[in-house]
């Protein structure tokens, strides 16, 4: 019995964190590379340690549900297109961004265009980065919803320090 649909998405994860770690310049993603070949591997053997008709019990489902997502082969529900269209739009900017830096070369001085390109390099990370902090900055205080308005007071006070703390640490260790 194999588990095809298990595999292939173990696959099309490493090959994607790598795609997008190496084309938008995040080499940060690849530190979940070895995250995901534990994660294959201890699964794999606890599949071989389980007893036969557990074993045997145990459905090909992809990693990510795959399946929910691309029921019917066709038919998508429009959050499923738009974040499709919101990921074309990601790697379009993100081809144009370095095709754009690369042909700065041709056009101004080579001391000024390594200048440029170094600063422009620099950019999608920066961005991606302060996306990420408000990204957390949400979890956090979206969070707070649920609690006491005295709570809510305290606890955004604290993720405040929290967060300026660590941008503090941040300059502090470049």
């Amino acid at each position: 019995m194999g588990f095809f649909k298990q595999g292939i998405s173990i696959m099309t994860l490493f090959w994607a964190i790598i795609a997008i770690a190496g084309g938008l310049n995040i080499s940060s993603l690849v530190i979940f590379l070895p995250v995901l070949w534990f994660y294959s591997f201890f699964h794999v053997h606890n599949l071989k340690e389980l007893p036969e008709e557990e074993f045997y019990a145990i459905e090909d489902n992809y990693i990510l549900h795959l399946d929910r997502i691309f029921q019917n082969n066709i038919r998508l529900s429009q959050k499923h297109i738009k974040i499709a269209a919101i990921l074309l739009i990601v790697f379009g900017v993100a081809v144009f961004w370095n095709g754009f830096r690369d042909l700065l070369f041709w056009i101004l001085p080579n001391s000024l265009a390594i200048i440029i390109q170094d600063i422009m390099y620099q950019i999608p990370s920066v961005i991606i980065g302060i996306l990420i902090i408000v990204a957390g900055y949400q979890l956090l205080t979206g969070k707070i919803k649920s609690i006491s308005p005295d709570e809510k007071a305290d606890c955004k006070k604290r993720c405040v320090r929290t967060l300026l703390a660590a941008i503090s640490s941040l300059s502090t260790a470049c």
